[in-house]
């Protein structure tokens, strides 16, 4: 595990220089008036960002793939507890997420960014190939800009369930929601229910499960 690390850590570095080396011979180029050479210097430009993405994206990937399988063990394997929904408590909270012009996709199929896998990473709004494509030149004529740090408010809550669990008051809490506290409100009230698998033998392992609530409901229907 620690030579594939080293193995991408070096691939990373060599990328951060060709990438440094190919936007120095695209300004030359500019500066010549040889556009072609210009166009194919800044093409190959594109092609680290796109390492350093792909390698980003595969680890993030890795990452959601194991909390999916842990939580497919909770509800196989763990003790089921049913929630009023009603009955629980929404904490609003607010962050402020940093971000950069390099989170901002470019040339990209989507036309906006992945869903965020933590508080902390930005979900930039919808991206037209319009701005992509303004973002994409703005990284070559002004490379330094991209670093420039920008950021937003962002919404979230937490949803708090006290439930009976071997004999104690317990207390539950859910995922951060990227939603706000009146807009969640609603949505615990439409659904009703929930259910929270809890680890046999860690109580603090478990899973606030709100889709079940969402299914049991569509099934009333």
């Amino acid at each position: 595990m620690n030579i594939k690390s080293n193995i991408f850590g070096c691939l990373s570095y060599i990328g951060i220089a060709i990438e440094f080396l190919l936007i120095i011979q695209t300004y030359i180029f500019l500066d010549m008036g040889k556009y072609g050479y210009m166009l194919v210097t800044g093409s190959l430009a594109v092609i680290p960002f796109a390492i350093m993405y792909w390698n980003v994206r595969r680890s993030q990937r890795r990452e959601e793939d194991n909390k999916k399988k842990h939580k497919e063990w909770l509800r196989s394997k763990g003790v089921a507890l049913e929630v009023d929904l009603n009955s629980c408590k929404i904490s609003e909270n607010k962050r402020t997420v940093h971000y950069t012009r390099m989170d901002i996709p470019a040339y990209s199929l989507k036309t906006r960014l992945h869903a965020p896998a933590s508080l902390d990473e930005p979900d930039l709004p919808y991206q037209s190939w319009r701005s992509q494509e303004m973002n994409a030149s703005e990284a070559l004529m002004n490379p330094d800009r991209m670093h420039e740090p920008l950021s937003y408010e962002r919404c979230y809550c937490i949803v708090k369930a006290t439930l009976d669990y071997k004999g104690k008051r317990t207390q539950f809490f859910s995922e951060p929601i990227l939603m706000d506290k009146c807009s969640l409100g609603v949505f615990l009230a439409l659904h009703k229910s929930g259910i929270i698998y809890v680890n046999p033998q860690n109580k603090k392992d478990y899973f606030f499960d709100l889709e079940i609530g969402r299914a049991s409901c569509r099934e009333r229907v």
